[in-house]
């Protein structure tokens, strides 16, 4: 028979064994994710992978869940590396966003030829600007809360 503290140790790690499987599979999603707005957006996608960021809980439809968010480098011109990001919500991919351009237009200005991420885990997600998006969760604000004149 075992002991409540083996016992204990033996559920946390079965748990802690659960939560990694489940990083994993975002992690390829967020790649994918990653990968095919590069794509769209007609820039290279460097590193061939994203990193991990940030990591909390947060609701969807009521449920609590967890909001992963990803960052990848890219380059539009072969020249200067800039940073994206791919946040999560769950195992669904809630955005994509690039940095601005190093000129007056930033990249997510292209995003309105953009449609959005055809995946099969999602059909809504929204491609964004990266800066507008920091400025928003700094305030905490959602994607929703305030759309700008582009419509995403």
């Amino acid at each position: 028979m075992l002991s409540v503290p083996l016992l204990l140790l033996v559920i946390a790690a079965g748990l802690l064994g659960v939560f990694w499987q489940n990083s994993l599979g975002a992690r390829e999603r967020a790649n994918r994710a990653a990968q095919e707005a590069c794509e769209r957006m007609n820039v290279q996608f460097l590193d061939g992978t994203v990193a991990f960021a940030h990591i909390g809980l947060a609701r969807d439809a009521g449920r609590l869940t967890w909001r992963r968010t990803y960052v990848f480098d890219y380059t539009a011109a072969s020249i200067d590396r800039r940073e994206g990001f791919v946040t999560l919500l769950g195992q669904r991919i809630e955005s994509v966003g690039f940095a601005p351009d190093s000129g007056d237009q930033p990249a997510a200005r292209l995003a309105t030829r953009y449609s959005g991420i055809d995946t099969s885990e999602s059909h809504d997600a929204k491609v964004l600007n990266l800066e507008d998006w920091r400025q928003r969760r700094a305030s905490g604000q959602t994607i929703e809360q305030k759309p700008d004149d582009q419509g995403w």
